[in-house]
């Protein structure tokens, strides 16, 4: 004997599932781009710091 309540609460379960579902893949997503984000501001701020320590040692030779 099925219930209408029974399918109802089938249905918000997959529904819920779903959901949560897509908001794992969107969290990750947004966390590959904050990553890949962070990795470029870090080779950056590396090669701001090489090009510093390069025209300091040139200042200290001449």
């Amino acid at each position: 004997m099925d219930s209408p309540g029974w399918k109802r609460g089938w249905r918000t379960e997959r529904c819920c599932h779903f959901k949560a579902s897509r908001s794992a893949q969107e969290l990750q997503q947004s966390t590959l781009e904050f990553s890949l984000a962070l990795k470029e501001g870090a080779k950056r701020v590396a090669e701001d710091c090489r090009g510093g320590v390069e025209k300091l040692t040139q200042k200290f030779k001449t």
